[in-house]
């Protein structure tokens, strides 16, 4: 695979490509060695690069950021007041528990604002897995034959279907452990009224 790897150019040619492809010149590239994760922020427009040892994962995590990019802005909003209000709530929930007035209309209000974020948020990255696997196919047209191209799809095809549920898992651990412990609370709760 190095040898398909060594055709495609470094970072700033094949991103200049990538943002090319999708119209979005505007939008900004920050590499971040710290960060883990590589993310889209829509409210600066910015994509950070996580800091990524192997060059085939990072060529289709970049596609995969820009995906989000196109993705509509009301989603992203929606995504982000959801994942926010979720947290806010769940704090207050703890302080509701340990004050001893956590009630059961508290308790379904939580719910109803978490699983509707773990919705939202799978299907944008379930929608930014599937298309960002077409979207490289494309992209690496330029640099490498159609059979180069296919060892590298295989390769992130098998990847994407060997980690996909802990990848969803992993995107929404700390929602469902939260959900757990919420749940818990609510059907304690609800068995008292």
């Amino acid at each position: 695979m190095d040898e398909i790897l060594d055709k495609i150019p470094e970072d700033l040619e094949y991103i200049e490509d990538v943002k090319t492809y999708f119209n979005r010149n505007k939008i900004n590239i920050v590499e971040n060695k710290e960060y883990k994760t590589s993310i889209y922020n829509f409210l600066n427009n910015t994509i950070t690069i996580a800091n990524m040892q192997k060059k085939q994962d990072k060529i289709l995590v970049l596609v995969h950021e820009f995906v989000h990019s196109i993705q509509p802005q009301w989603l992203h909003f929606i995504n982000f007041i959801l994942s926010n209000s979720e947290i806010i709530l769940f704090i207050y929930s703890i302080y509701l528990l340990i004050m001893g007035k956590f009630d059961f209309n508290y308790g379904a209000l939580y719910i109803s604002t978490v699983i509707p974020s773990i919705i939202i948020r799978t299907i944008m990255e379930y929608h930014a897995v599937t298309k960002s696997l077409k979207i490289v196919k494309d992209i690496l047209k330029k640099y490498i034959s159609n059979e180069e191209i296919m060892v590298l799809y295989n390769y992130y095809d098998s990847t994407v279907k060997k980690y996909s549920l802990l990848f969803y898992l992993q995107l929404n651990i700390g929602k469902l452990i939260r959900l757990f412990i919420i749940l818990t609370a609510y059907l304690n709760v609800s068995n008292l009224v």
